[in-house]
This record gives C-alpha cells, sequence and structure tokens, in this order.
C-alpha cells in the first residue's frame, strides 16, 4: 500500500532574530539597488530605504537578502513606499525587473518591496520559445519570494508564447522555491497567434526536480489572452515535464479570485495543471503530485474550459507513464464560469477530490461542475452543486457563509461533513491538520472535520450514519496520549480490532500488528523514535487517529 500524506515543505520561514552579516544600504552606501548587490557576500543584506527605483536587479545566485525596511519592523507601509520598477531596461529582450537565473536557492531572499513595469525576459528552454517572467524570472533554480506587491506587468507577444507576467519559476536542480504572502494583482500577458499561459504565478518543473511552495498569497484579477491559442492559468499554472527525480509542488491557504483566461482557448481561470511526456518520462517514486489544499477560489473566468481548476495530460509519446493524481482537498470553490466545467476539467488524469466546497459555479449555459474527458475524477466527502451521491458522500446541499468571512453559518451542510482520512486504490489521503486561517483541523468543538477551506466553530450536523466517525465522538479510544511506554488502543462500541497500521508522517509505514481479533488491545513502545504519528485502526469501518510518542 502506498500512503500519501499533505505534508509541508521545510524552509526557513521568517526574519525573526535575524542576524545580518552586514548590511548594504541603498542608497546611503550604494546609489542603486544592483550595486549593492554586486558588492553583497553570501548571508549579507541589501537593505532598500523607501524610494522609486528605475531597475531591473539580477541577483547572481547570491544566497543573500534584498529588502525594504519591511523586514525590520513589520510595518506594510514600507511595501508600497518602496518600488522597482522595471520599465526602462537596459536592453528590451531583459526586461523582468528581477531575475533569478543563476542557481539561486529559497537562501536568496526579496521582500518587502512594490515590482512593477516589468515586460519579461526572451527565454528558450527545451525547445520551447516564450517569453516571459514580467515582474520576476526565476530560472533552473529557486528562490524564497515573500511579502511582496507584484503589480502592472504585462508580457505581450507576436512572436512567442507569453508566459507568466507575474512570476515564472523554472525549479529543478533539487532547489527549493517559496512563495509566501504575496499580492500578485492585475498583471496581463497576450499572445498573438501563440499561446498565453499562466498569469499571477507560472511554475514549471523538468528534469532535476525541486520543490515549490505557494503560500498565503492573494492572487487576484490578472489575465491572460490569445487570439488564437491556448490561454490557460492566468492565477496559478503549473507545468510538469518529462520529470526524472522527485519533486514536490504544494498550494494551499492562498486567496485565488477574478482572474481571467480569454479567448476560444481560456481554460483553467483559477488554477491550470498540464503533465507532458515528450520523451516517455519516467516518475519515480515518490510521485511528483501537486498537492492543493485550503484555498479560496472565487470568481475566476475560463471563456472555454476550466473556471476554477483544469488538469490535463499531453501524453506524445505513446506508452510513457500516465501522470499521477494532484490531490485537491478543503478548498473552497464558488462562484467560478466557463461554459464547460465551471467548477474542474480532468482530461485523462485522474485528481482525488475531497473535503472541498463548489459551488454557484454553474455557467449561464448550464454546464456541469466537473468535465471527465478520458480522466476519473475521484471526488467523495465534497458539498457539490448537482451532485448528490450519497455513496461518495457528496451532497448538493446549498452552504451559506458568515457575513465577510468563509466560515460556514451555524447547521449548514458542510460543517462536519469531510472526513480526516480516506483510501482509493490502496492509497490512503489524509486532510492537512490546519485550515486556511491556521486554526486546528478538525475543530475541538466537535471533532470533526468540515468541507471547505475555513473550519466552523459550530458543531457538526452530520449524523454517526453518514460517515466514519473520528475518535472524538466517543467510538475509539487511544491512551495514553503522549505515549511512553504503552498505548492502548479502544473499541468503545465493542466491535473487533482486526489490523493497525502505525505511520509516521512522512507517510512510512513504521509498523503493522495483525490480527488483532478483540475490541482492544495493548501494544508496547519498543523502539518507536519519538515523534507524531498516525494510526489506522481496520475495525468495522476504518478509523483513524494521531499520537505522540515522547
Amino acid at each position: 500500500m502506498k500512503t500519501r500524506i499533505l505534508t509541508s515543505i521545510s524552509f526557513i520561514t521568517c526574519f525573526a532574530g535575524l542576524t545580518f552579516a552586514q548590511i548594504k544600504n541603498i542608497p546611503g552606501d550604494y546609489a542603486t539597488i544592483q550595486e549593492g548587490i554586486d558588492a553583497a557576500s553570501e548571508g549579507d543584506t541589501v537593505l532598500v530605504s523607501e524610494d522609486t527605483y528605475y531597475e531591473n536587479i539580477n541577483f547572481k545566485g547570491k544566497a543573500i537578502t534584498v529588502g525594504s525596511h519591511f523586514i525590520l519592523d513589520g510595518d506594510t507601509s514600507h511595501i508600497s513606499k518602496t518600488i522597482i520598477d522595471g520599465s526602462q531596461p537596459t536592453h528590451p529582450d531583459t526586461a523582468s525587473v528581477v531575475l533569478m537565473i543563476s542557481g539561486e536557492d529559497s537562501t536568496s531572499v526579496l521582500t518587502g518591496f512594490t515590482i512593477t513595469g516589468g515586460s519579461g525576459t526572451n527565454l528558450w528552454k527545451n525547445l520551447f520559445n516564450l517569453r516571459g517572467g514580467g515582474a520576476i524570472c526565476c530560472i533552473d533554480g529557486g528562490g524564497k519570494i515573500e511579502s511582496n506587491v507584484i503589480t502592472g506587468n504585462e508580457v505581450n507577444t507576436t512572436d512567442r508564447m507569453a508566459y507568466a507576467p507575474g512570476i515564472i519559476c523554472v525549479v529543478d536542480s533539487n532547489r527549493n522555491l517559496v512563495i509566501r504572502s504575496n499580492t500578485i494583482q492585475n498583471n496581463s500577458s497576450q499572445a498573438n497567434s501563440y499561446a498565453a499561459h499562466y498569469g499571477g504565478i507560472g511554475l514549471v518543473a523538468f528534469n532535476d526536480g525541486g520543490t515549490m511552495l505557494i503560500e498565503g498569497n492573494l492572487i487576484v484579477s490578472n489575465t491572460v489572452e490569445s487570439s488564437s491559442d491556448l490561454a490557460h492559468g492566468a492565477g496559478i499554472g503549473i507545468s510538469i515535464a518529462m520529470p526524472s527525480t522527485p519533486y514536490e509542488v504544494i498550494i494551499r491557504n492562498n486567496f485565488i479570485a477574478y482572474n481571467k483566461a480569454l479567448g476560444s482557448g481560456g481554460r483553467g481561470a483559477g488554477i491550470s495543471i498540464h503533465y507532458a511526456f515528450m520523451g516517455g518520462g519516467v516518475i519515480n517514486d515518490p510521485d511528483p503530485c501537486p498537492l492543493i489544499y485550503n484555498n479560496i477560489i472565487e470568481g475566476n473566468e475560463a471563456e472555454l474550459r476550466g473556471g476554477a481548476i483544469r488538469v490535463k495530460t499531453y501524453d506524445f509519446v505513446p506508452g510513457s507513464d500516465i501522470a499521477p493524481e494532484p490531490i485537491i482537498s478543503n478548498n473552497t470553490i464558488i462562484d467560478n464560469s466557463a461554459p464547460q466545467a465551471a467548477g474542474l476539467l480532468s482530461v485523462v488524469t485522474s485528481p482525488v477530490v475531497f473535503n472541498n466546497i463548489i459551488w454557484d459555479d454553474l455557467s449561464p449555459e448550464g454546464s456541469t461542475e466537473f468535465l471527465e474527458e478520458g480522466g476519473e475524477i475521484f471526488a467523495m466527502y465534497n458539498i457539490i452543486q448537482g451532485m448528490t451521491d450519497s455513496e461518495k458522500h457528496n451532497f448538493g446541499y446549498e452552504p451559506e457563509f458568515e457575513e465577510d468571512s468563509f466560515k460556514l453559518k451555524q447547521d449548514m451542510p458542510g460543517i462536519g461533513h469531510g472526513t480526516g482520512s480516506l483510501e482509493i486504490n490502496g492509497n490512503t489521503y489524509y486532510a492537512y491538520e490546519t485550515d486556511y486561517w491556521g486554526y486546528a483541523r478538525p475543530n475541538s468543538v466537535d471533532g470533526d472535520v468540515d468541507c471547505g477551506a475555513v473550519e466552523s466553530t459550530h458543531k457538526s450536523t452530520v449524523g454517526i450514519d453518514e460517515k466514519d466517525m473520528p475518535p472524538e465522538q466517543g467510538f475509539l479510544d487511544t491512551y495514553p496520549n503522549p505515549v511512553r511506554d504503552q498505548l492502548t488502543i479502544e473499541m468503545k462500541n465493542h466491535t473487533n480490532i482486526n489490523r493497525i497500521e502505525i505511520l509516521s508522517l512522512d507517510g512510512r509505514l513504521v509498523r503493522i500488528i495483525d490480527p488483532v481479533g478483540s475490541p482492544s488491545v495493548t501494544i508496547n513502545r519498543e523502539n518507536l523514535p519519538a515523534g507524531m504519528y498516525f494510526l489506522r485502526i481496520h475495525s468495522d469501518k476504518i478509523y483513524t487517529a494521531k499520537v505522540l510518542v515522547e
């Protein structure tokens, strides 16, 4: 059995307590930001005072921080007053505002700026002729892009594909990319006779792996348009081509709204994922499976298909491996529009979709929320307009939210309707342990997982016959917790335990106790290292619990 768990990527995450090797003050020590970068050494900080800087800067592979005074006091007013304007490039073919093209990693940090006026850089990558990265162009490496406003950038082309007027990142060589807590808005691209790919953020994974975390961003009102070809991924676009080593993509806790994929080929306005195996690509274990959870995806518009999310595989070589499914869980997907599949389009791929609210996405033409074209959408424990299937725990009961919030009102369907885990085709999937705002999932008020991105503080509306009940509702006891020497697992409904599986947080099966054949069992800790573990208890149903070993 394979086990998949929604995991975090470990990165350096804050500036609190940061010690600087040296500070290069702009304009005190150097007149321009680029001069400060050129003079900086590893670990230095280029500290930029409030002003407008007409520059196109290049990190040149340096593990440094380039930041406004926001990094000193956390005052967000510095962000709007410290502007890098790339509208006056030295060469028109290299007109991204910021370049990270020399093997940078997440130790190269850009934070606290308004980044505007970029028009992208001409690129060749694996036979693709494109112009991309209006604001930020990150190629063959990584970086950390945090707490910026990225706005007013454009990529327009007549002789090549237009990619990502906001941020384009081609991550490989096992580098790390973090895009966190930015506002990415009002960026646009247009391609005449070619494709326009990705608006706010474009992620591309080629041969050599890497990790990509897109977290806590506002990605709003970005536009991609093509007059005669594809236009997709106006909010976020992911392209996975010819993978040969593992990598990880996590998209979580973002507000993705009012983005538009325009033209006759407009697809995947909120999020677009496509896999392309042009050389018989080999997928290693763990599979390169994008994880999309805790996002609010609202009011995005595609003029053809996939108003909220589009997933597609291009299999150019017969017999090459089919792409793994993306996992789409605990998102609130509402008010998106498209003539076909306003909620989700799946072509060849088979996404796993659970614990979501997908509502009011029906287009004026009356399309369905989902469209399967060669793939199969595994949808369970969702609230979905027009799709009631009690066997799979999908229900079409209209949800209502509290005012100015995406939290469900009291007694609304969806409260307690989700699941902590489910198994599909031998794979196990778990709901992530915190919600959009960082609060615990499930909420302690009832111990049930809710549908949508935000956990309610109201009690569950779900009857015990509708779902597997979690241990907090009295069907299962695990004690003591934390565990020191022994752990007792007891079924309170007196049904026999047939099998116990202990899994680490990274999904590794650590121990199996099989068979048991009684309602309770006490197991020794033995050589189990300290840490958090998942339990899967096979009884009349499959129950899950978490225990801490001290």
